[in-house]
């Protein structure tokens, strides 16, 4: 049930910065939802913020609960001890994470790699080279599913046996651009796709 709370607070329309002033004053999500309208006053938040907090409706929370258990989506909170500590870092950092497949390849050391999506053959060649060689030093290398450098960095750490991050700009069970399928498809299977969207 915790899970459909985690829900609830990321769908609340609230700047990303007031939710994490309100995740510093609890220990977990399910106390945000169990607080009453005099108590988001006392804390000195906006009446229109207050009312948004006040609407409890969790029908939609339940179907996008659904649909992550049949599409085996799991869902970390701030909170979770699965969440990426480097990510908790940031000061914008995503409230909810949706994850597919292994997410332990976030607690490895990770590096960023992105580029164009038309890219050159020499482009696409040095990011297969470089990831490879990244994965083999025990890397995780992080991109964005894109066409071009995105996918080239993907493939290339996929090949060395190491592990790659997908972070997705859509729902884990929505592969973008369609052309990276078989690519989604291997990160499924030896890697981690990672969204903020449900």
């Amino acid at each position: 049930m915790s899970k459909i709370y985690k829900i609830w607070f990321q769908q609340v329309k609230l700047p990303i910065y007031l939710k994490h002033e309100m995740l510093l004053k609890v220990t977990c999500i399910e106390q945000l939802f169990a607080l009453q309208p005099k108590d988001y006053k006392n804390w000195g938040l906006t009446e229109e913020a207050i009312y948004r907090l006040s609407k409890k409706h969790l029908e939609g929370c339940h179907q996008i609960l659904k649909d992550c258990m049949d599409t085996q989506t799991e869902i970390l909170d701030y909170f979770d001890p699965d969440y990426p500590q480097i990510l908790r870092e940031i000061p914008d950092c995503p409230i909810v994470l949706y994850i597919k497949g292994n997410k332990q390849w976030l607690t490895k050391p990770m590096i960023a790699m992105v580029g164009a999506r038309k890219c050159t053959e020499y482009g696409d060649r040095m990011a297969r080279q470089l990831s490879g060689q990244l994965s083999q030093m025990g890397i995780v290398v992080v991109s964005g599913l894109a066409m071009g450098v995105d996918a080239a960095s993907h493939q290339g750490a996929l090949q060395k046996e190491g592990g790659t991050v997908a972070v997705l700009g859509t729902g884990c069970d929505l592969c973008y651009p369609q052309c990276n399928q078989g690519v989604y498809d291997a990160i499924l299977e030896k890697g981690c796709l990672v969204s903020e969207y449900p």
